[in-house]
């Protein structure tokens, strides 16, 4: 689609700029339009190459969390929800209210971590 070619393009250009930021956020929003349309595989695919650029996109972290709870993956949901609340607290508040998280929501672990410090194994 049109809007794909413009991801790509985007990538293709930061990646020539060595603006691995702005890379990692074109990577990002291709991941979430491919992600809304259900192509879970590919948005995993879009994330991890973010996360290539920028290892610490928060935004990332927090969005293969969700895919992977959609997916009812909840290790791995956990797994990517904790490194995303450590580079960003903010996103404890809005997993408690996503319903990405209602697959995982009944979890222990999924709720010391959003209820918690953060800090709690999982």
């Amino acid at each position: 689609s049109e809007a794909f070619e413009k991801y790509r393009k985007a990538v293709e250009y930061a990646e020539k700029a060595e603006n691995w930021s702005t890379a990692a956020s074109a990577c990002y929003n291709w991941g979430v339009a491919l992600g809304k349309q259900g192509n879970y595989p590919e948005a995993f695919e879009k994330y991890l190459l973010g996360l290539k650029f920028d290892p610490n996109n928060d935004s990332i972290w927090y969005n293969l969390a969700c895919l992977f709870s959609l997916q009812k993956d909840t290790g791995e949901a956990l797994e990517h929800l904790k490194k995303a609340v450590e580079l960003n607290p903010i996103f404890r508040e809005k997993a408690k209210k996503d319903p990405d998280f209602d697959n995982i929501r009944d979890d222990p672990d999924f709720r010391k971590l959003v209820e918690g410090d953060g800090t709690g194994a999982v």
